[in-house]
């Protein structure tokens, strides 16, 4: 067995999962952060891993705090739902403004 003629690409050049969120909500409760949506895999190929990432805000849009949950095996055009839940100290949750919060998913073939 030989390999031969090798071409080697960047990973930038290399085709990305899509990924949509879809119905995707955000509340506070008792000091957490809860994100609930629903991951679509708009590709033909099963994605391996998929992270949904969640970036909680205040009113400003600073920074407040973070998290993220991860999904394996998503079957290809298939829809799955996803939970962050994000602990939040009492100060942060006072700051939090929920319909700010910053949502995305990105994944891995």
């Amino acid at each position: 067995f030989v390999i031969s003629n090798v071409s080697w690409s960047e990973s930038r050049t290399l085709v990305q999962p899509k990924l949509t969120l879809r119905a995707v909500e955000t509340v506070i409760e008792k000091n957490r952060l809860i994100v609930n949506g629903m991951l679509q895999n708009n590709n033909p190929f099963v994605v391996r891993e998929a992270s949904m990432n969640a970036i909680a805000v205040d009113i400003k849009g600073l920074f407040v705090n973070a998290s993220k949950t991860t999904l394996q095996r998503a079957a290809p055009f298939t829809e799955t739902p996803f939970k962050i839940v994000m602990p939040l100290t009492p100060e942060e949750a006072a700051l939090v403004d929920p319909k700010r919060t910053k949502v995305f998913a990105d994944g891995e073939r």
